[in-house]
């Protein structure tokens, strides 16, 4: 009965005892091909170690790769800055040629205007004196059709009105003056304008000057910078190819990280699931080998009832111990129940 009682429980957890052997050596076997294939859950576990500090070290260098592609992209504008920057230096150094070129000939020309100015100015001024001094003279003595000494005119029509011939005298005068200073003005409106454009371009060329300067002091900061960075990645870059040589081949390099990162991942997911299947394998085994030798001890308990049995009786019991014990725990409390008859009516 005892025996009934224990057997019950460790077959409500085992099952059949000769389906939980057969699973007990499927599981061994499967155990052991796992050890095959990864080794031990020691070996596995130094195995995931290893592979987390490849792996570490692979996201450290595409966190490497990044800030260097980061440093390369700021460089390469750089560069392109100065590229604009140097073209915007030839382009006003062009422009300050030119405007040199213009700003000396319009003073030149402003010059020449106010020389004729003035020349016109002391002409006027002597004949003015010689209108005072000889008109009068000169008037008398005009005849017609000889050339007169002032206008070379052989036609007199004021000769004889004082008060035309000298209102006439002025206007042309004033109409050459004017005319005169017109131009001078002229010349030296369009000198100022050119030498303010001039001094224009020269303060434009000299903030160019110092921006080119600016860059090209930060293009070497950056150039250095890369160059460490360029060490800690453990990478060759000849900075004098192109940019598109450059940063292709710096993609492949990240390319390859990535790749190395997502095969060391799926390799330690792998070691990870057999680690997994290896531990419940082991604590399957375990408790399966324990509930069968449980199985066994309850068996020798009763063993010297199973060797009474038949043959066939005995085959039963090894197939359905549980059932085969019931019964014949039955048989033996009808057969004590007989006995006890029996007794009785002695």
């Amino acid at each position: 009965k005892q025996f009934i009682l224990h057997y019950q429980k460790v077959e409500q957890s085992l099952g059949n005892s000769q389906l939980a052997q057969s699973k007990l050596e499927q599981d061994q076997t499967q155990l052991n091909n796992l050890i095959t294939q990864f080794g031990t859950t020691q070996q596995i576990e130094i195995q995931l170690e290893q592979k987390q500090k490849l792996r570490e070290q692979q996201q450290t260098r595409l966190n490497q790769l990044d800030v260097l592609q980061q440093k390369l992209t700021a460089y390469f504008e750089l560069k392109a800055e100065l590229i604009e920057l140097q073209n915007k230096i030839n382009m006003a150094q062009q422009q300050f040629q030119q405007l040199e070129q213009n700003t000396k000939q319009a003073e030149s020309e402003f010059q020449s205007a106010k020389n004729e100015r003035e020349k016109v100015q002391q002409i006027l001024q002597q004949q003015r004196l010689l209108h005072a001094e000889n008109i009068e003279h000169l008037r008398a003595e005009l005849k017609q059709g000889d050339a007169c000494l002032v206008c070379g005119s052989t036609e007199h029509p004021y000769r004889d009105d004082k008060k035309q011939i000298s209102k006439a005298l002025f206007i042309l005068q004033q109409q050459q003056e004017q005319q005169a200073l017109l131009q001078e003005q002229q010349c030296f409106q369009l000198w100022q304008s050119t030498k303010q454009q001039f001094t224009q371009i020269q303060a434009e060329q000299t903030q160019l000057q110092n921006s080119l300067h600016n860059a090209n002091e930060k293009l070497k900061i950056q150039d250095q910078q890369l160059q460490q960075q360029l060490s800690q990645c453990d990478l060759q870059l000849d900075l004098n190819l192109s940019q598109s040589e450059i940063m292709a081949t710096l993609h492949q390099c990240i390319a390859d990280a990535t790749q190395t990162k997502q095969l060391l991942e799926s390799a330690m997911q792998q070691l990870s699931q057999a680690h997994k299947e290896q531990l419940k394998l082991t604590q399957s085994i375990q408790e399966t080998t324990h509930q069968l030798q449980t199985v066994q001890q309850l068996q020798q308990q009763v063993q010297h009832i199973i060797n009474c049995l038949h043959p066939n009786e005995k085959t039963l019991w090894l197939q359905q111990p549980l059932l085969d014990s019931q019964q014949l725990l039955s048989r033996l409390q009808q057969r004590a129940h007989q006995l006890d008859q029996l007794e009785n009516l002695i």
